[in-house]
């Protein structure tokens, strides 16, 4: 019921330049992430891990830390029931947790686009 809901704030507003897909590393394994998310410049592909929780512990977002270290990105996002926060790695890995409230796709690219600024 909540990823349906952070699905249907991903699809608000949707246009073509945001595709929504899923993620998992193989068959044989339990490392999914729930959505991916493609940038308007396509260049990049922001995954999204939903967990309806009030309070976001590491084992929420471990899947997305997964992930970004495979891809060699730097940027995922975490949809809780749970406050604003941005969490960073000791390796420079950044972990969004967006309230549920707040998804769009919007939001999500603008968090990143930050982010990726903030590196640089």
């Amino acid at each position: 019921m909540f990823e349906n809901a952070v699905l249907l704030g991903l699809l608000s507003g949707q246009s073509a330049k945001h595709r929504i897909g899923t993620w998992k590393k193989g068959s044989s394994t339990d490392i999914e992430v729930d959505f991916i998310m493609d940038t308007s410049n396509d260049h990049e592909k922001i995954p999204i891990e939903c967990k309806a929780a009030t309070i976001l512990k590491k084992k929420h977002y471990k899947n997305l830390l997964h992930y970004l270290r495979l891809m060699n990105q730097r940027f995922g996002c975490c949809v809780t029931a749970a406050p604003l926060e941005t969490i960073t790695t000791a390796d420079a890995l950044t972990i969004l947790n967006l309230p549920i409230y707040l998804v769009t796709p919007e939001n999500i690219a603008t968090y990143s686009q930050r982010e990726a600024g903030a590196a640089s």
